[in-house]
């Protein structure tokens, strides 16, 4: 996907306060951030919007797609200390995998 493909980028968190990070964000998204949201409430908004589409959705989210995304990679810790990744980072949690492990 290509920064032209985005429609709109929406900061959340505190840190999107900090000017580098906006600055960054125009840089690499060709485009000021949405700013109009308060950061920390931001995902609450985003939480109600997706239990809007859940529920059957209305004129507003026919056409909305939120995706749930982990920023950090989750796994088990196996055989000498080894963390095997059972889910990737940034990848939508509606997703099928298997691994098999063996407890001794």
């Amino acid at each position: 996907m290509t920064p032209e493909r985005i429609e709109e980028v929406v900061l959340v968190g505190g840190s999107t306060r900090i000017p580098t990070v906006r600055a960054l964000v125009k840089e690499m998204f060709r485009r000021e951030p949405h700013t109009d949201l308060n950061p920390d409430e931001v995902v609450a908004l985003g939480a109600a919007v997706q239990a809007n589409i859940l529920a059957g959705g209305s004129e507003i989210t026919q056409n909305m797609l939120l995706l749930d995304v982990t920023p950090l990679s989750l796994g088990i810790e196996v055989a000498g200390g080894v963390t095997d990744k059972i889910i990737l980072r940034n990848r939508p949690f509606s997703f099928r995998d298997a691994t098999l492990h063996h407890a001794n």
